[in-house]
């Protein structure tokens, strides 16, 4: 089973507000949900799984419905930094099996591409394990 493990976790400190970054909206739909999205219209991704900030995992289970997000299964309780946030999003979702592939990324970096996560499984596959990375762009 392939598995997208998404971070959502954190509180946003350096953006400020009462709401986390993740849940901010641009264009009526919050941050996440162009994540989640994109996860779910890949073909090798069976499930999505959301380790989230404490308050707000039934607003994450809510966009099942609200955007179509069918392969979203479930929330994990994040915790007190990103390292503990997938620790904690790893061990939930023991048992795994050998050929299992969790594929780990951030709910505010939307714009991930069907290539990157494609070619991350691929990789995975083939090699046991993998790291996308991306050129920074200076600007």
């Amino acid at each position: 089973m392939n598995t997208a493990l998404i971070l959502a976790g954190g509180v946003g400190q350096r953006v400020g507000g009462d709401i986390p970054k993740q849940f901010l909206e641009v264009r009526g739909v919050p941050v996440i949900a162009y994540t989640l999205n994109a996860f779910q219209q890949n073909p090798g991704i069976d499930r999505i799984v959301v380790v989230c900030v404490d308050g707000w995992a039934d607003e994450v289970m809510s966009y099942r419905d609200r955007f179509g997000i069918s392969k979203l299964e479930k929330t994990i309780p994040g915790g007190w930094n990103s390292m503990q946030s997938i620790s904690n999003g790893i061990f939930g979702l023991a048992p795994a099996g050998d050929d299992d592939i969790v594929i780990v990324h951030d709910s505010v970096r939307p714009l991930i591409s069907q290539f990157v996560i494609s070619d991350c499984i691929e990789k995975c596959r083939t090699y046991g394990n993998g790291c996308a990375s991306i050129p920074l762009q200076e600007t």
